[in-house]
Protein backbone atom coordinates (compact mmCIF):
# COMPACT_ATOMS: atom_id res chain seq x y z
CA UNK A 1 0.00 0.00 0.00
CA UNK A 2 1.21 3.45 -0.51
CA UNK A 3 1.73 5.96 2.96
CA UNK A 4 3.41 9.13 3.51
CA UNK A 5 6.51 9.04 5.84
CA UNK A 6 8.55 11.05 7.62
CA UNK A 7 12.05 9.48 7.34
CA UNK A 8 13.48 12.60 9.16
CA UNK A 9 12.73 16.05 10.39
CA UNK A 10 12.73 19.04 8.68
CA UNK A 11 10.91 20.74 5.60
CA UNK A 12 7.54 19.57 3.65
CA UNK A 13 10.04 17.87 1.51
CA UNK A 14 10.01 15.64 4.10
CA UNK A 15 7.16 13.52 3.23
CA UNK A 16 7.70 11.07 1.22
CA UNK A 17 5.85 8.57 -0.75
CA UNK A 18 6.70 4.91 -0.02
CA UNK A 19 5.38 1.44 -0.11
CA UNK A 20 4.38 -0.61 3.31
CA UNK A 21 2.53 -4.05 4.02
CA UNK A 22 -0.71 -3.62 4.18
CA UNK A 23 -1.21 -4.39 7.62
CA UNK A 24 -3.21 -6.88 9.72
CA UNK A 25 -5.59 -6.13 12.20
CA UNK A 26 -5.27 -7.57 15.61
CA UNK A 27 -7.82 -9.24 17.98
CA UNK A 28 -10.55 -6.44 18.37
CA UNK A 29 -9.01 -4.31 15.41
CA UNK A 30 -10.37 -3.52 12.61
CA UNK A 31 -9.08 -2.66 9.08
CA UNK A 32 -10.30 0.74 7.45
CA UNK A 33 -9.80 1.61 3.96
CA UNK A 34 -8.98 5.41 4.13
CA UNK A 35 -10.64 7.83 2.06
CA UNK A 36 -10.52 11.00 3.60
CA UNK A 37 -7.46 12.29 5.59
CA UNK A 38 -7.26 15.36 7.75
CA UNK A 39 -4.27 17.84 7.67
CA UNK A 40 -3.80 18.49 11.33
CA UNK A 41 -1.32 21.34 12.91
CA UNK A 42 0.28 18.77 14.95
CA UNK A 43 1.37 17.35 11.63
CA UNK A 44 3.62 20.15 10.77
CA UNK A 45 4.46 20.50 14.30
CA UNK A 46 5.46 16.86 14.42
CA UNK A 47 7.20 17.21 10.72
CA UNK A 48 9.46 19.93 11.65
CA UNK A 49 10.72 18.52 15.14
CA UNK A 50 8.61 20.79 17.49
CA UNK A 51 6.67 18.59 19.38
CA UNK A 52 7.78 16.74 22.18
CA UNK A 53 7.09 13.47 20.72
CA UNK A 54 9.77 14.38 18.11
CA UNK A 55 12.55 12.47 18.80
CA UNK A 56 14.88 9.57 16.86
CA UNK A 57 12.56 6.96 18.30
CA UNK A 58 9.64 8.37 16.50
CA UNK A 59 11.10 8.01 12.87
CA UNK A 60 10.65 7.05 10.35
CA UNK A 61 6.95 7.56 10.93
CA UNK A 62 3.80 7.72 8.84
CA UNK A 63 2.17 11.39 9.09
CA UNK A 64 -1.47 12.06 9.89
CA UNK A 65 -3.73 12.65 13.01
CA UNK A 66 -7.10 12.07 11.78
CA UNK A 67 -9.25 10.84 8.89
CA UNK A 68 -12.11 8.79 7.55
CA UNK A 69 -12.35 5.11 6.59
CA UNK A 70 -14.76 2.36 5.49
CA UNK A 71 -14.34 -0.84 7.46
CA UNK A 72 -12.49 -3.63 5.07
CA UNK A 73 -11.86 -6.41 7.86
CA UNK A 74 -13.08 -6.65 11.99
CA UNK A 75 -12.48 -8.44 14.64
CA UNK A 76 -14.78 -6.55 16.76
CA UNK A 77 -18.48 -6.57 17.60
CA UNK A 78 -18.00 -2.90 17.70
CA UNK A 79 -17.81 -2.74 13.43
CA UNK A 80 -19.02 -4.19 10.77
CA UNK A 81 -17.30 -4.98 7.25
CA UNK A 82 -18.88 -1.46 5.26
CA UNK A 83 -18.99 1.11 8.29
CA UNK A 84 -17.42 4.60 8.19
CA UNK A 85 -15.81 5.06 10.95
CA UNK A 86 -13.62 8.49 12.31
CA UNK A 87 -10.25 8.16 13.68
CA UNK A 88 -8.61 10.22 15.66
CA UNK A 89 -6.40 11.02 18.32
CA UNK A 90 -3.92 8.28 20.24
CA UNK A 91 -0.83 9.40 18.83
CA UNK A 92 -1.23 8.98 15.22
CA UNK A 93 0.97 10.65 13.03
CA UNK A 94 3.37 10.80 16.08
CA UNK A 95 3.60 8.15 18.56
CA UNK A 96 2.01 5.25 16.49
CA UNK A 97 1.95 5.50 12.26
CA UNK A 98 -0.77 7.90 11.31
CA UNK A 99 -3.43 8.19 8.75
CA UNK A 100 -1.85 9.20 5.42
CA UNK A 101 -1.67 5.61 4.41
CA UNK A 102 -4.37 3.64 2.15
CA UNK A 103 -5.08 1.39 4.98
CA UNK A 104 -4.79 1.49 8.98
CA UNK A 105 -5.64 -1.00 11.60
CA UNK A 106 -6.72 1.06 14.98
CA UNK A 107 -8.75 -0.85 18.12
CA UNK A 108 -12.67 -0.56 17.43
CA UNK A 109 -12.65 1.64 20.62
CA UNK A 110 -10.24 4.68 19.17
CA UNK A 111 -12.93 4.61 16.07
CA UNK A 112 -16.15 6.98 16.12
CA UNK A 113 -18.83 6.19 13.62
CA UNK A 114 -19.28 8.64 10.89
CA UNK A 115 -22.50 10.10 11.43
CA UNK A 116 -25.04 9.43 8.46
CA UNK A 117 -25.52 12.79 6.42
CA UNK A 118 -21.71 14.12 7.06
CA UNK A 119 -19.71 13.39 3.89
CA UNK A 120 -16.31 11.85 4.24
CA UNK A 121 -14.94 15.60 4.24
CA UNK A 122 -17.01 16.83 6.94
CA UNK A 123 -16.06 14.24 8.75
CA UNK A 124 -12.35 14.30 8.33
CA UNK A 125 -11.74 17.44 8.88
CA UNK A 126 -14.15 17.66 12.40
CA UNK A 127 -11.37 15.09 13.42
CA UNK A 128 -8.90 17.44 12.49
CA UNK A 129 -8.63 19.00 15.53
CA UNK A 130 -10.60 19.50 18.68
CA UNK A 131 -10.94 23.64 18.03
CA UNK A 132 -13.00 22.92 15.05
CA UNK A 133 -15.48 20.56 16.70
CA UNK A 134 -15.73 23.40 19.25
CA UNK A 135 -16.07 25.76 16.78
CA UNK A 136 -18.15 24.03 15.10
CA UNK A 137 -21.01 22.70 17.35
CA UNK A 138 -22.03 26.22 18.60
CA UNK A 139 -22.62 27.23 15.63
CA UNK A 140 -24.54 24.20 14.19
CA UNK A 141 -26.27 22.45 17.27
CA UNK A 142 -26.25 24.16 20.81
CA UNK A 143 -27.34 27.32 20.04
CA UNK A 144 -30.28 28.49 17.79
CA UNK A 145 -28.28 31.38 15.16
CA UNK A 146 -30.16 33.11 12.58
CA UNK A 147 -28.63 33.73 9.18
CA UNK A 148 -27.26 37.18 8.71
CA UNK A 149 -26.92 37.05 13.06
CA UNK A 150 -23.09 37.95 14.47
CA UNK A 151 -21.54 36.44 16.57
CA UNK A 152 -19.02 37.89 19.16
CA UNK A 153 -16.27 35.15 20.76
CA UNK A 154 -14.11 36.30 23.39
CA UNK A 155 -10.90 35.33 24.80
CA UNK A 156 -10.49 32.55 22.55
CA UNK A 157 -6.93 31.24 21.58
CA UNK A 158 -5.81 32.80 17.81
CA UNK A 159 -4.20 29.00 17.24
CA UNK A 160 -7.36 27.17 18.67
CA UNK A 161 -11.01 27.68 18.43
CA UNK A 162 -11.04 30.93 16.82
CA UNK A 163 -9.46 29.42 13.96
CA UNK A 164 -11.88 27.13 13.38
CA UNK A 165 -14.57 29.60 13.60
CA UNK A 166 -13.41 31.10 11.00
CA UNK A 167 -13.91 28.07 8.61
CA UNK A 168 -17.21 27.21 9.78
CA UNK A 169 -18.16 30.91 9.25
CA UNK A 170 -17.08 30.22 5.45
CA UNK A 171 -19.80 27.58 5.39
CA UNK A 172 -22.71 28.86 7.62
CA UNK A 173 -25.03 31.70 7.14
CA UNK A 174 -23.42 33.81 9.86
CA UNK A 175 -20.93 36.21 10.41
CA UNK A 176 -18.05 35.41 13.37
CA UNK A 177 -16.53 38.58 15.15
CA UNK A 178 -13.69 36.57 16.91
CA UNK A 179 -11.80 39.01 19.46
CA UNK A 180 -7.66 38.06 20.46
CA UNK A 181 -6.06 39.52 22.63
CA UNK A 182 -3.31 42.16 21.40
CA UNK A 183 -0.44 39.51 20.73
CA UNK A 184 -2.46 37.32 18.43
CA UNK A 185 -3.26 40.39 16.16
CA UNK A 186 -1.37 39.45 13.39
CA UNK A 187 -3.39 35.98 13.21
CA UNK A 188 -6.22 37.95 13.56
CA UNK A 189 -5.83 39.98 10.48
CA UNK A 190 -4.85 36.93 8.54
CA UNK A 191 -8.29 35.68 9.44
CA UNK A 192 -9.95 38.58 8.73
CA UNK A 193 -9.22 37.84 4.88
CA UNK A 194 -11.45 34.85 5.52
CA UNK A 195 -14.38 36.86 6.65
CA UNK A 196 -14.06 36.41 10.23
CA UNK A 197 -12.37 39.63 12.32
CA UNK A 198 -9.98 39.19 14.53
CA UNK A 199 -7.48 41.85 17.26
CA UNK A 200 -6.27 43.77 14.11
CA UNK A 201 -8.91 44.27 13.06
CA UNK A 202 -10.96 45.93 16.35
CA UNK A 203 -13.53 42.98 16.37
CA UNK A 204 -12.49 43.90 20.17
CA UNK A 205 -15.04 46.63 19.98
CA UNK A 206 -18.97 45.48 20.05
CA UNK A 207 -20.46 45.00 16.83
CA UNK A 208 -23.91 47.48 16.92
CA UNK A 209 -25.76 44.69 15.41
CA UNK A 210 -24.90 42.05 17.47
CA UNK A 211 -27.91 39.92 19.16
CA UNK A 212 -28.04 36.73 21.25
Amino acid sequence: MRAIRYEQFGGYEQAKLVDQPRPVPKDDEVLLAMRTIGCHPLDNTFRSAKHPAATAENLPRVAGQSGVGIVVETNSSLFSIGDRAIVSGGGFGRTVDGTWREFIAVAATALTPAPEGVDDNTAAAVGAGAGYLSGYLPLTAFVDFKPGQAVLAPGIGAAGTSRWLCACDRSLPRRIGGWRPADHARQGRRCGRGGCRGAGDGAGAPDPGLTG
